[in-house]
């Protein structure tokens, strides 16, 4: 079963290369999604809050410049209803087991992956995703 192709992907990270490799890699997957990125959490969430981009899943980073993961999900959680539709999946270079703790706790995070993201772990997303709806 695929995710439909109206499906958006929104890929948050500071690493222009990491972007890139995440986009293949879920192409590889085959997944059949738009896929977007932003390289800043601020400009994410203003695009977010303007209706510009409205992802079904965003993939975000933790450890960031300006503002990090945490920050953008302080913020994203007083954006109105309608602009906070999007699932978030952490996809972290962090080993600090408070970040997989204190992901645990929110109410709009599904998972946290380490990267690099693999193809193992679009098709577990794809999964998650999918008993979901």
């Amino acid at each position: 079963m695929m995710v439909k192709s109206d499906f958006c992907i929104l890929l948050i990270d500071d690493d222009p290369s990491i972007n890139y490799l995440n986009k293949l890699i879920i192409e590889k997957a085959d997944i059949h999604a738009n896929v977007c990125d932003r390289t800043q959490a601020d400009e994410a969430l203003s695009q977010l809050s303007e209706g510009i981009i409205n992802p079904n899943l965003i993939l975000l980073d933790i450890n960031m410049p300006t503002m990090n993961g945490w920050q953008f999900l302080e913020k994203y959680h007083e954006l109105p209803e309608e602009s906070r539709k999007s699932k978030v999946i952490i996809l972290s270079s962090s080993i600090n087991p408070s970040d997989k703790e204190k992901a645990s706790q929110s109410s709009v995070i599904l998972d946290f992956y380490s990267k690099p993201l693999s193809i193992a772990n679009v098709k577990e997303i794809r999964e998650t995703l999918l008993n979901e709806n």
